[in-house]
């Protein structure tokens, strides 16, 4: 029989509240329940919820089954709440292993429903972006999410020019500056934001020196802002890992954004050149884990899954000999990577 541990019960409860518990339903095909107040209760809806699993189409969609994923992962939360409350209690040990066993079988029938081996990266994208934590109430969150989205209205600078003038300046301002507040941080984040907007038409024109003196001054910068950050009191810090979490979520899609734009323009590229924008579509699919996952916004989500459609034929437009261009293997590989650690992380 499976003991009761509470060090790994709290771990449980911690990891799972991390998790989306939302269970948001889509017509009749979703399993919902009455809320339980004992772990006796609660075992009896776990096994009504089993029963569910198995009687699921063999085809279910990804948006059935990220549903139904949310509803195990609240059903787990509750149930490791609940048996950390009435742990010293005798018959909760029995129910405990009860509910071990039931809850590997939950898993096991969610995991093999889900990675079939059949999904296409579009898919797994949107199982996986909705099946982490929903921060859309979260205060902190709605503040990050206006801030990026504003400064999507600052114009772009138009000439390559102003734009290389406007990053020498930036970055002679900001080196070996000391960030004194959360607010500094924020208006070198503004001004670092134009800068690289303005960048992106003009990527391909940038010298070696160019490239390399942006990169590792923004990177030095970036690295004082981290140990600002690092010290500051727990609220504010978790604060502002977010604003940057996303600062670098926003990279990432604009980046392949605009890789992908020149691409479909029909933009010649060297060899090198060619691998360096196959890598930077590819990126978002293998940088985002978790957290940065749950920190997308809408639109981002729906970018992100477009771009998994798209993939393999942007992928394939950068090899200019039609029998190199067997991107399929690579994103069905990437797909799969995602889908195992995503499953093994919230499941």
């Amino acid at each position: 029989m499976k003991q009761l541990n509470l060090k790994s019960l709290s771990i449980a409860i911690m990891l799972l509240a991390t998790l989306a518990v939302t269970t948001a339903c889509n017509g009749k095909k979703n399993f919902t329940y009455e809320p339980f107040k004992t772990t006796a209760d609660g075992l009896i809806v776990c096994n009504k919820f089993f029963q569910y699993c198995k009687e699921m189409p063999e085809d279910a969609n990804m948006e059935d089954l990220a549903n139904t994923t949310l509803v195990w992962i609240s059903l787990q939360k509750e149930m490791y709440t609940l048996f950390y409350n009435d742990s010293i209690n005798a018959a909760t040990n029995q129910c405990y292993n009860d509910f071990s066993i039931v809850a590997d079988s939950i898993r096991h029938r969610l995991q093999g429903r889900v990675n079939d081996g059949n999904r296409s990266l579009g898919e797994i994208v949107y199982y996986t972006t909705h099946t982490v934590k929903d921060l859309s109430e979260d205060e902190d969150y709605k503040y990050w999410t206006a801030f990026y989205g504003n400064l999507d209205m600052v114009s772009r600078l138009k000439t390559r020019k102003a734009m290389i003038d406007a990053y020498a300046t930036l970055l002679d301002e900001y080196t070996n500056v000391h960030f004194k507040d959360e607010n500094a941080i924020e208006q070198f984040l503004v001004k670092e934001d134009r800068c690289f907007r303005s960048l992106m038409p003009f990527f391909d024109s940038l010298t070696d020196n160019e490239t390399t003196y942006i990169i590792n001054e923004t990177e030095v910068i970036l690295g004082d802002i981290y140990k600002v950050v690092d010290a500051m009191p727990e609220e504010k810090k978790a604060k502002m890992i977010m604003g940057l979490t996303m600062r670098f979520n926003r990279r990432l899609l604009q980046n392949a954004a605009q890789c992908a734009n020149e691409i479909e323009s029909g933009k010649r590229l060297s060899a090198e050149g060619a691998a360096n924008y196959r890598w930077t579509l590819l990126q978002p699919f293998v940088e985002l884990e978790e957290y940065p996952l749950s920190l997308l916004t809408p639109a981002q989500k729906k970018q992100l899954v477009d771009d998994a459609e798209k993939l393999e034929e942007r992928i394939n437009a950068t090899y200019e000999n039609a029998e190199d261009r067997q991107a399929g293997k690579t994103i069905k590989a990437v797909g799969e990577y995602i889908l195992l650690l995503h499953l093994n992380n919230i499941l």
